[in-house]
């Protein structure tokens, strides 16, 4: 979720009309790639109930602690 220069979070659609005309929902993975203890990369992304096609919102992004 993107902030504008206020440092308000600009709304993000839960749900979406997928390609297929199936209805798709806002998801979020996050991966260790270094183990537990690095910094994780978070995934962003629209996934589709009918043909499970993963649509991605942002590009993964480093996440800081």
């Amino acid at each position: 979720m993107a902030q504008n220069r206020f440092g308000r979070k600009e709304f993000v659609a839960k749900r979406m009309q997928c390609s297929c005309g199936g209805d798709s929902k806002l998801s979020k993975r996050r991966n260790f790639p270094h183990g537990r203890k690095s910094d994780g990369v978070t995934y962003i992304f629209y996934k589709c109930k009918v043909c499970n096609k993963e649509t991605p919102l942002t590009k993964p992004k480093e996440s800081r602690r």
